[in-house]
């Protein structure tokens, strides 16, 4: 298939190759290029219908990724996994042919290793393995079915984290949760001062609990009366884990327990509140992982039509998402670039008119900035614009429509 970018000057101006054929090498949203089947070929690597689990060894240098390519021809439930090296600490991303988002995890293969399941329509995928914190990383990486045997033992091995039962000793948070108080009960102690908290709710309202400092990287565990898990997060929001009650909890004194996977000595910031819906969606949109409604309710800057090619500067907060909104007047590629003014590392995702997630991407290339090329339909897309890192930072956006050659 030959693209056109519609308003080029010649007619012979051809975009080659921004759509990858997905029977040879996925897109990924661009990372696919870098990636490698994971059995050698396309056929060689579907998961599916393998008799073992798919095994290979990679390394990336700072800020790099290892990119493992495979394939399914059934629904098939899936398990995808990496065992760093010592002294390395693995995150794995998971992202689909066109570039759509499915899963990421960094510690759940146990230590510092990552692990992840999750069911799998046919079609080819990309298995992406980082450092955490963008350091170098190498790792065993093993991708095949859940009944396939693992390469990790999966959940947390983590010594800190122990069943908080009754006789547990812990610290009593001040204050109760109950529906409409507007309560907030708050603890700041590294873990090796307290780890363990209890709380009392009145059972009229859902809750939230978070676990803040990235430095420490807390999990938090949540149990009842009896000692039983009812509840556990790492990683909610980067390094920070938050845990939604959504449904109010009988009404009893629970136990928080926390653990830190990084940095023992640094406090952890607990918080434990009513649950709001309209804040949980705000963090959605604020990290790019669902797209805002177009009521105003949330900044979106309207670009109007795109007829040929835009271009826009914009200045982008870090840990908030800046949101776009742009109308395709026919069938073809919407190509999106984000490229860093100043030293940040931009991720673009974008969204169609009914909200799903069609194209991400975080690198291109051997560059922090990133490039987005996805085959869409006419009407209404969204994009987010995000920042990796603790700092803002400016940005240079071009967008530009290409339509199939007749």
């Amino acid at each position: 298939m030959s693209l056109i970018r519609m308003g080029a000057i010649s007619a012979g101006v051809l975009l080659a190759g921004a759509v990858p054929s997905l029977a040879q090498t996925p897109s990924c949203g661009g990372s696919g290029a870098n990636g490698v089947w994971i059995g050698g070929s396309m056929s060689g690597s579907d998961v599916s219908t393998a008799s073992f689990a798919f095994d290979t060894f990679g390394s990336a240098a700072n800020n790099g990724e290892i990119v493992t390519l495979f394939s399914l021809t059934s629904p098939t439930e899936v398990r995808v996994e990496a065992s760093p090296s010592a002294g390395m600490d693995t995150v794995i991303d998971l992202i689909s042919s066109n570039g759509s988002f499915i899963i990421s995890d960094d510690d759940g293969g146990g230590g510092l290793a990552s692990r992840a399941e999750v069911m799998l329509q046919p079609g080819s995928y990309c298995l992406l393995t980082r450092g955490l914190g963008g350091d170098a990383v190498a790792a065993d990486i093993r991708v095949g079915r859940t009944d396939h045997e693992p390469l990790t033992s999966g959940g947390f091995v983590d010594a800190g984290a122990e069943t908080c039962t009754i006789d547990t000793p812990a610290t009593m948070l001040n204050g109760s949760i109950s529906a409409g108080s507007g309560a907030r009960l708050m603890a700041s102690n590294p873990v090796s001062v307290e780890g363990n908290y209890r709380f009392f709710t009145d059972g009229s309202a859902p809750i939230t609990i978070t676990a803040s400092n990235e430095n420490a990287d807390p999990v938090v565990y949540v149990y009842d009366e009896l000692g039983n898990l009812i509840a556990e997060n790492d990683d909610f929001d980067g390094l920070n884990s938050r845990i939604d009650l959504d449904t109010p909890p009988s009404a009893g004194t629970y136990c928080i327990s926390l653990s830190a996977l990084s940095d023992e000595t640094a406090p952890i910031d607990l918080a434990v509140y009513e649950f709001d819906e309209g804040e949980f969606l705000t963090g959605l949109y604020d990290r790019g992982e669902s797209a805002p409604p177009m009521d105003g309710s949330y900044p979106v800057t309207v670009l109007g039509l795109l007829e040929n090619r835009m271009r826009q500067d914009i200045r982008v907060q870090a840990g908030k998402a800046s949101w776009f909104a742009i109308n395709m007047p026919e069938n073809g590629v919407i190509l999106i670039e984000a490229i860093a003014v100043a030293d940040v590392d931009p991720t673009i995702t974008l969204f169609d008119d009914l909200g799903r997630q069609v194209g991400f991407n975080d690198d291109n290339g051997d560059t922090l900035d990133s490039l987005l090329a996805v085959r869409v339909n006419p009407g209404l897309h969204m994009f987010a614009v995000n920042l990796l890192g603790e700092s803002g930072g400016a940005i240079r956006l071009a967008m530009e429509r290409y339509v199939r050659v007749p």
